[in-house]
Order: C-alpha cells, then sequence, then structure tokens
C-alpha cells in the first residue's frame, strides 16, 4: 500500500511540475508574443529610415549636380546677353 501511495503521489507530482511549467511557457508567450512584434515593427522602422536616408543622399547629390549645371548656364547665358548687347550697340 505504501509503494502504491508512493507512486501517486511521484505521478502527481510529475503532472503537476509538466502542468505548471506549460502554464509558465503560455503565461510567457503572452507576453513574449507582443514584445516580438514590437521589435519586428521597430526593425522594419529601421529599415525604412535607412533606405529613406540613402534615397536623401542620392537625391543631395543630384540637387547639388544640377545646381552646378544651372550655375554653369547662367554663367553662359550672362555672356550671350553681353555678347547680344554688343551687337545691338554696334548697330545703332
Amino acid at each position: 500500500m505504501e509503494q502504491a501511495f508512493t507512486i501517486g503521489a511521484v505521478v502527481l507530482a510529475l503532472l503537476s511540475i509538466f502542468k505548471l511549467i506549460g502554464a509558465v511557457n503560455s503565461f510567457s508567450e503572452k507576453f513574449t508574443g507582443p514584445l516580438n512584434e514590437l521589435k519586428i515593427a521597430i526593425q522594419r522602422l529601421n529599415d525604412s529610415i535607412e533606405h529613406l536616408i540613402k534615397d536623401s543622399e542620392v537625391l543631395k547629390d543630384k540637387i547639388t549636380k544640377h545646381g552646378q549645371e544651372i550655375h554653369h548656364l547662367n554663367s553662359r547665358m550672362d555672356k550671350v546677353e553681353l555678347k547680344m548687347d554688343m551687337y545691338h550697340k554696334e548697330d545703332k
């Protein structure tokens, strides 16, 4: 009889331990699930920000290049206007 009681107590203890482990795992998933989703969302935001920074650097380079081209064209236009003024003065 004592042997049956001991086996029953051990089986009951093992079942209790497994149930406790299962409860802790489900409890921890309830808290770690949203944290994992938050980490994923933050990583997506970081990736998007890095992509935007790279795009802005490309656009900045293009704008700088176009600004230099516009400055060069303005210089050439000023020279053309000066020559036109000189030609018109000679005709008068």
